[in-house]
């Protein structure tokens, strides 16, 4: 199994801050850079015929206010999409701290492969999700205080569903980064702004609508990590590394 060093952990919070930080100025750079990309336009087209033109084309375009509200929309957005990837950092790494402590608790083979037993107390599998047969090891040899399977493999799971939901929040930076690129061409109406802002919303994570009290399009349980011990009913989350057979596990 991988276990991602200290390190990137720090990469992340230093990535995800600068971005919280460009937030700040996207709002005004942005809006400037439409005003000038509009005056810009009109200073190029001075006959009367270009006039008229361009009248039509302003009455069609979204107005400099509904541009400046969709800048804020967005700069919301990324805000609650910053927050989440902080959270979801921090709930990684103490998944990945209770991991690394299952891990000490696992009996350990002769040859130092580290175990785990079921809960029913008949089967053995490796931290690899390796099935160990009774010819290695007699399953009822291993303490049951130690971690049982079933709490190591529901870790495990609640790392891919936590990953998976940091990917997701960057695919939708880049979302909204796109839009705002968008928005700074200055050729939208307002019915291209009902339309994007439809599709971002249509496409957002859970983790933001959450924090934009939004109606969730899926039913989500929150992200806690699990205490070792605890039984795999309780745990919330579901699973990152490859996927899991019934049997002969595999990560």
């Amino acid at each position: 199994m991988d276990t991602e060093p200290g390190q990137s952990w720090k990469t992340e919070f230093t990535r995800i801050a600068a971005r919280g930080r460009a937030l700040a100025r996207r709002l005004e750079e942005d809006h400037d850079r439409q005003t000038r990309d509009r005056r810009a336009r009109q200073d190029r087209d001075g006959d009367a015929s270009d006039d008229i033109d361009m009248a039509g084309m302003a009455f069609l375009l979204a107005t400099e206010a509904q541009i400046a509200a969709f800048h804020q929309r967005l700069d919301t957005y990324d805000a609650a999409v910053v927050d989440a990837l902080m959270a979801n950092a921090e709930a990684q790494e103490r998944l990945q701290a209770t991991i690394d402590r299952m891990l000490g608790r696992a009996h350990v083979l002769p040859d130092g492969r580290r175990v785990f037993a079921t809960a029913d107390g008949q089967r053995v599998f490796d931290e690899h999700g390796t099935e160990i047969g009774p010819d290695v090891i007699d399953p009822a040899s291993i303490d049951p205080s130690r971690p049982s399977w079933e709490d190591f493999l529901d870790a495990r799971q609640q790392q891919r569903t936590l990953r998976e939901e940091a990917e997701a929040l960057r695919d939708y930076q880049d979302r909204l980064d796109e839009a705002r690129e968008r928005l700074g061409q200055g050729d939208l109406t307002a019915d291209d702004l009902d339309d994007l802002r439809e599709t971002l919303d249509a496409d957002m994570p859970d983790a933001v609508r959450r924090r934009l009290d939004l109606p969730e399009l899926s039913e989500q349980p929150d992200r806690t990590g699990p205490e070792e011990g605890s039984g795999p009913g309780s745990l919330d989350l579901g699973a990152l590394g490859r996927d899991l057979a019934a049997t002969g596990l595999q990560m």
